[in-house]
This record gives structure tokens, sequence and C-alpha cells, in this order.
């Protein structure tokens, strides 16, 4: 009931203009010493680059951080990007697999406030991609259509002894590339906030990262 009364509120108050903005149960998010706190993700719809969404967006932050809503050391903040960033350009995805890999452990160390420490449950909900990344020989790799990265994408994601429910739990999750409905790559290692200006700063940040890998191989 508290959650549904939560998502009737954001849309009502967020100012909402498309009733994009989803609530849901989550159990990873866990319960703190305020008793009978309950532990919620909110979804917003597809956004875009304009001051209509950024705006909403922020209204939405700014409601659920007036209401006494806080993202806890559980609460892990997962940004989706679409695919057509790179296209079906292998130059492209080699370019911006190589660099997160690089530099993933500086990602994880700047994607949050300033002091503020990485979550608890990191390494088990958004942990660190890059030697599942550098197994792919791209030299030996072709990329002409949305099957061959759909394959080279689960060959990242791909854990010997897990379920393929479990290979989502990566700092950067490639398992719904080439999915009909979905086709992003979503940014798990975060964490959760209510500040509007940390996750623009991220969604910046990750976005210009595929832009620029776009960029290098034109």
């Amino acid at each position: 009931t508290e959650i549904l009364d939560l998502e009737k509120k954001l849309r009502k108050y967020g100012v909402d203009y498309l009733n994009k903005f989803r609530v849901k149960y989550d159990n990873s998010v866990q319960k703190t010493d305020k008793g009978a706190q309950l532990g919620a993700e909110v979804v917003t719809g597809i956004m875009e680059d304009t001051v209509e969404d950024w705006t909403n967006f922020r209204n939405a932050c700014l409601f659920l951080k007036a209401i006494g809503c806080e993202a806890n050391r559980t609460c892990g903040g997962h940004i989706h990007i679409g695919t057509n960033t790179l296209g079906v350009d292998k130059k492209a995805w080699e370019v911006f697999l190589k660099t997160w890999a690089e530099a993933e452990p500086l990602i994880y160390m700047i994607s949050n406030r300033r002091g503020e420490k990485t979550r608890n449950g990191v390494d088990r909900y958004a942990k660190l991609s890059d030697s599942f990344i550098n197994r792919i020989d791209w030299k030996s790799e072709k990329i002409r259509s949305e099957e061959d990265l759909s394959r080279i994408a689960q060959q990242i994601s791909y854990e010997r002894g897990q379920h393929p429910h479990f290979w989502r739990y990566k700092g950067l999750n490639l398992t719904n590339v080439g999915v009909d409905g979905k086709n992003t790559v979503e940014f798990r290692l975060s964490n959760g906030s209510v500040d509007y200006s940390v996750w623009r700063e991220n969604m910046m940040l990750y976005g210009r990262m595929m832009q620029m890998a776009k960029m290098q191989s034109i």
C-alpha cells in the first residue's frame, strides 16, 4: 500500500507529464534501524536530453527528498543508455569496452559524491567487469549485425556455474544488448541517491564515454 501511494504521489507532485515513474518493492534495499522502513526502487521511463525531461527528473528528486526518502548504504543507482549510441560499429564498441575495462576502478571512485564510500553489496550486485570484458579477442571478432553484438555481449556476461539471471550483477551490465524492448547498456556501479546533481553528472559521464567511443571510431 505504501509503495502504491508513493507512486501515486510521485506522479502528481513530481510533475510527471507522461506518468512515466514507477515505484517497486526491492528486497535488496534493506531496512535500517528506523523500523518498518520499506526498500523501494523508483524507475523512470525513457528520458531524452530535453529541458522537459531533466526538469521532471529534478522535480521527482526534490519531491522524494522533501517527503523524507533517502538512499541508504544498501541502495544502488542504475542508469540505462540505449545501444543506438554506438550502433552496430565494431570499432566503437571496442573503444568503449577497452576504455571501460582500463578506467573502471577510477570510475567507481568518481561516480559518487565526494567523500562518499561505495555502498555495501557492490561486490555482489555490481562487481568489476574488466576480467569479463578482456575475454574478447577483438582481432578475430566481426560485428555486422545486432545478432553479432548480442553474441559478444553474452560472451562478456557469461559466468560459469551461475544462473543467467545473475550475469547482470556487474558494474557494466550487457545482458540487455540486443534484447527487444530493452537493448541498453546498464551502468550499475554508483550508489543510489535522491540528489539530482549526482544523477545528472553520472548520466553525462557514462553517456559521454559512449559518445566519445563512437567519435573515436569515426
